[in-house]
Formats: C-alpha cells, structure tokens, sequence
C-alpha cells in the first residue's frame, strides 16, 4: 500500500513511511493530547514541505482562533490560507445546517468537495469529528452518518485525518464507541500524568491493508 509521508518528525518512521495514501485516519485522544496540533501540522507540512495544497475543516474554534494558536509554532499557516495552498473551512457556525436535531453532511460536504478541487487538495483535515454528531443520542446513528460522510469523502481521492475526543487515557477510544471501526487507521495519542509529570505517547492501533 502506498503511503503518504506527513513530514511530521519522527511519525513517519513509525508509520512505516506515513500514512495510508487516499484513506481516513482518526486520531483520538484526551484534551490536551495534542490532535488539533497534529491534525494542523499535517496539513501544514504538506504545503510546506511537498508542495501538497490541502483543506482544514473546524468545527470547533472559529478559524481564526485557531489560526492564531497555530501561529507560535512557526508553521505559518495563515501565509499559506494567504497565498491559496490551504483552504480553511469554518463550521463552527453551522446554523440552518442542523436538520431536527441532526447534522445534515451535505451541506458541508459540497463546501469540502469545493474547497479540494478548487486547490486540488491532497490532505483534508476535519477537527474535531465529535462536533458533527452533537445531538446523536444513539451510537448507531453515528455509525450510519460516519459510513454516509465516508462516501462523501472517498470520490476526493484525498489523504484525510479526522480527530476525536475521549473522555480519559485508559477507556473507550471515542465518545460513541464506532467511530473507530469505520475510519481505515487509528492512532491514539495519550497525555498521561505520571508521577506529577506529562507523558505524551502516540500508538499506532491500526492501519488498514498492512
């Protein structure tokens, strides 16, 4: 299978060269794990170090909140929103996007198709994944709209990673407990105290075909 060198340093080893080329990657963790820094680095790295426009999707902080958060990391990202080789999609305000209680994929899907063809995006970011489902009561109806947004998603041809939140380090690795099992690879990342000290650590759960 081939994969897709992220260029964040030290994971590329690790993941046997990068990621799955064209397939989904969620990324769980605690708060503070540090998804939305890898999940902002990715996309990142791509314009940056291999000339691969891409697209990021918030669905939590408004965009330029978290443009200036990225901003201490010297990855200018608001350089390349700038200069047209990130697309940045703000979902915060999802407004009539919410159809009785649930989220209705296709309005935002039409903006992501538009967002990759428009730079022709290699990498597609979506942080976090749990925004889409506030208001989903029961697991299975996340699982069908997850299989309905991978539909959505896999005519792009794009290199996408998704982030999730989990309540704690040792527990279920998402808030509903499928997420996992339709995205093609996991990769946990951990924030651990131990002995009144942080200890980060990313495992790599699965990757699809290898």
């Amino acid at each position: 299978m081939e994969s897709l060198e992220t260029g964040i340093p030290g994971l590329d080893a690790l993941a046997f060269g990068g990621l799955p080329l064209r397939r989904t990657t969620l990324l769980t963790g605690t708060p503070g794990s540090g998804k939305t820094v890898f999940a902002a680095q990715f996309v990142a790295a791509g314009a940056n170090s291999f000339g691969q426009p891409g697209v990021m999707v918030t669905l939590e902080k408004p965009a330029e909140e978290l443009l200036t958060n990225m901003g201490s990391f010297g990855w200018d990202i608001a350089g390349l929103v700038d200069r047209g080789q990130i697309v940045m999609i703000d979902a915060t305000d999802r407004g009539d996007e919410w159809v009785m209680g649930r989220f209705d994929f296709g309005g935002l899907s039409a903006r992501i198709e538009r967002a990759v063809k428009e730079v022709n995006a290699q990498r597609l970011v979506i942080d976090p994944l749990d925004g889409l489902f506030v208001g989903f009561g029961d697991p299975s109806e996340v699982r069908r709209a997850l299989h309905g947004m991978a539909r959505a998603l896999r005519p792009l041809e794009v290199t996408t990673v998704l982030t999730a939140e989990r309540a704690e380090d040792h527990g279920p690795l998402t808030r509903f407990g499928v997420e996992e099992f339709v995205a093609d690879n996991l990769i946990v990342l951990r924030n651990a105290l131990q002995e009144e000290r942080r200890r980060r650590t990313l495992e790599v759960v699965k990757f699809r075909g290898y």
